[in-house]
């Protein structure tokens, strides 16, 4: 049987690669393919196309010439750099008001920048770990609520590195 994913179409194989899920269009299947899945949700249809075309994504993603030869800079110096052109609490009112309308990605893209800059800011890495538990929450792929939930463990608490080596 041929794996749902080879099934979709192109037009979805190309939306895979340049728009949230949410904005994604699956069509209905229609077929042994569609029937031998058991049903499936868009989610799970683009999570599939996603890694099946996850090395093209990523050649698109770092074939931007901002990303090329070295030019990124440090995380910490890139998060301290946009702190001090914003202002930590311009970036504080953005995070409430993208969380109270349920904007929980961009909080937390947003409030990345705070942690890194000050990882001692308890206000920010509290938010943070409230908007990834929500991301993890509205999940319906397995892998994707592992990660937030893990990633807001691991801010709560710290990362237990030691005892993996």
């Amino acid at each position: 049987m041929t794996p749902l994913f080879i099934a979709l179409p192109e037009k979805v194989c190309r939306q895979a690669m340049s728009r949230p899920v949410e904005q994604m269009s699956v069509p209905d299947q229609q077929g042994p393919e569609a029937q031998a899945a058991g049903g499936w949700s868009a989610t799970k249809a683009v999570d599939n196309t996603r890694t099946l075309h996850g090395a093209q994504i990523e050649c698109i993603e770092y074939g931007l010439a901002a990303n090329s030869n070295g030019l990124p800079l440090l995380p910490q110096d890139n998060a301290q750099r946009h702190v001090r052109m914003i202002g930590r609490d311009k970036i504080l009112g953005e995070v409430h008001t993208a969380m109270d309308s349920g904007g929980y990605r961009w909080a937390v893209q947003v409030l990345h920048h705070l942690v890194f800059a000050d990882p001692d800011d308890t206000e920010a890495k509290d938010l943070q770990v409230d908007a990834y538990e929500q991301l993890g929450y509205h999940q319906d792929v397995p892998q994707y609520r592992a990660i937030f939930l893990t990633a807001a463990k691991e801010l709560r608490e710290g990362d237990d590195m030691e005892s993996c080596s």
